[in-house]
């Protein structure tokens, strides 16, 4: 049923050359979608283009850069030109440098709001004059797990992917006469480039280890939207939010809260107390935290087996305010990860005397 829906239909895809876009293409194509590509590297447009067509499949490719309005109206009037319509648009590029905002990155804010924002609004601009002459049509935009939420190191990728969704929302209520649809898709960590678009070599490291470590295929991205796509027409999918099922959040948080100052020391607190109804005094290994950031993603921690008097007490860190470690939150009857600090009630605030020195801990893999 959902190939019968997608047969014969005629796609326009940004971003194409990789990643989701790429994903999308060949499976809606081998799902018998008429497909035009765009995206702004030529070489592999015409190389997706080749090896979809060489399997039977019907593919254009349009150099496009979707900061561009005019060069979006090229893509739109290429597809209608060579397959008579357009039934769908994926507008799917789109770029996520992060960085704190004391960064202050401004050319990399631009880009987002560029690439981002006013991408899909070109696209919708592109493909909405034609869907209303056919009262048919279909509009797909790509948003993301931090459309939903923010993060520090986040915030203005976040804000062009809340108002992507907000775009969409309104789309979806104003095109109601022309019978149109239209859908969000938020992926959480899929394996695509989007992270080579992040300019601060700290961040961009981090965020590729993080990719590595837990990011799923972009296969997922390209049946979620072959799934809103192939729905009958009677049914609009608003909104597809998916991420791998080891993801707790949009990302780990790691590098995101630390100041750059507190980085290369690695400073963290010991703990000198210990929890008098832990039963586990068992020694452990340790190992040296590789950022302070295992501490501030809240991670389920071991207090360290090398400090004279521990128990090895399991808890839950809480991390102070950034770069100030004058105080720290503790849930209840937990010792507190800083030294002298010993553990409240859920919420409240304890004064730690004594400046953070090295801190061996070590992740509990499972409950």
């Amino acid at each position: 049923m959902q190939q019968d829906n997608i047969n014969g239909k005629v796609i326009v895809i940004t971003g194409a050359s990789s990643g989701l876009g790429e994903a999308a293409a060949r499976h809606l194509s081998a799902l018998g979608a008429r497909v035009a590509l765009g995206a702004r590297r030529e070489t592999r447009l015409n190389a997706l283009v080749t090896e979809l067509t060489s399997t039977g499949g019907e593919a254009l490719a349009q150099v496009t850069d979707v900061t561009s309005a005019s060069a979006l109206e090229r893509l739109v009037e290429a597809a209608v030109a060579r397959f008579g319509r357009i039934d769908v648009i994926l507008n799917n590029a789109g770029v996520m440098p992060h960085s704190p905002l004391e960064r202050l990155k401004v050319a990399d804010w631009e880009r987002m709001v560029d690439v981002n924002i006013k991408g899909v609004l070109f696209g919708i601009a592109a493909a909405l004059p034609h869907m209303q002459r056919q009262k048919s049509g279909h509009i797909i935009n790509v948003a993301s797990v931090a459309g939903h939420k923010v993060r520090p190191g986040g915030v203005v990728y976040s804000a062009t992917k809340h108002a992507v969704r907000v775009i969409s929302e309104g789309l979806r209520q104003e095109v109601k006469p022309w019978n149109i649809r239209s859908s969000i898709i938020s992926p959480g960590m899929v394996n695509t480039e989007l992270a080579d678009s992040i300019t601060e070599p700290d961040f961009a490291a981090e965020m590729r280890r993080n990719y590595a470590a837990i990011a799923i295929s972009a296969d997922a991205f390209a049946r979620a939207v072959a799934y809103a796509i192939g729905e009958p027409d009677d049914v609009d999918v608003n909104e597809i939010l998916f991420r791998p099922t080891r993801q707790e959040y949009w990302y780990p948080a790691d590098l995101l809260r630390v100041p750059r100052r507190l980085r290369p020391a690695r400073r963290f607190a010991t703990a000198s107390t210990s929890d008098p109804g832990s039963s586990d005094n068992r020694a452990r290994d340790c190992r040296p935290l590789s950022s302070f950031a295992e501490i501030m993603a809240g991670f389920r921690l071991r207090v360290p087996c090398d400090v004279p008097g521990n128990q090895g007490v399991i808890h839950k860190a809480r991390p102070p305010p950034v770069g100030d470690f004058s105080k720290v939150k503790t849930p209840p009857g937990l010792v507190s990860p800083w030294r002298g600090c010993p553990g409240g009630s859920w919420g409240s605030t304890v004064t730690c005397e004594q400046t953070p020195t090295a801190l061996r801990l070590s992740p509990i893999k499972s409950s």
